[in-house]
């Protein structure tokens, strides 16, 4: 999807693969659209289950001290694992909307159960309804998530349950 503001991201948190280049279009380059999708693989992130006051945004807070303002350039960063399905889909929408920070092309999370409750809670059952028909093609292939180091350039593991309440600086 390209979209037309910095809220485009947020849609990655509903397994979507989102980029906010429509602005860049509306300034009257004229011809095809053309992005950098970055180079294949991409950057992931690995989760497990958040504990205490732990929240979303100390997920992305901490990977931005990672990663720092450049460290996702060019690249699209993917978060899987456990503790990516403990994220709610509003958070994992925060995750993804502050994801140029690391100046990623776009972020993303596989499509799971608390996608499709956010769907049918917001009156959009239809929606989740057709997402859960087509699920196999909204996360990773299985022999990706059995061996990610063979086919993504870089892991970078949060343990959730380690992680500590952040605030940005």
């Amino acid at each position: 999807m390209i979209g037309a503001d910095s809220h485009t991201p947020n849609s990655g948190g509903l397994a979507w693969s989102p980029s906010g280049w429509a602005g860049r279009l509306r300034r009257g380059h004229g011809g095809a659209w053309r992005g950098s999708a970055g180079s294949e693989p991409h950057r992931r992130a690995t989760h497990r289950q958040a504990r205490g006051w732990t929240s979303a945004k100390d997920v992305i807070t901490h990977l931005l001290g990672v990663l720092t303002v450049k460290g996702g350039t060019n690249k699209i960063v993917e978060y899987f694992g456990p503790g990516a399905s403990s994220i709610s889909a509003t958070g994992k929408g925060t995750n993804l909307q502050h994801g140029g920070g690391a100046g990623a092309t776009t972020s993303l999370f596989h499509f799971d159960e608390r996608m499709s409750s956010y769907l049918a809670a917001t009156d959009r059952a239809d929606i989740a309804k057709l997402a859960e028909q087509y699920r196999e093609h909204l996360v990773s292939d299985p022999e990706v998530l059995a061996d990610p180091k063979k086919y993504y350039d870089e892991i970078v593991e949060i343990d959730l349950s380690e992680l500590e309440p952040m605030s940005p600086a």
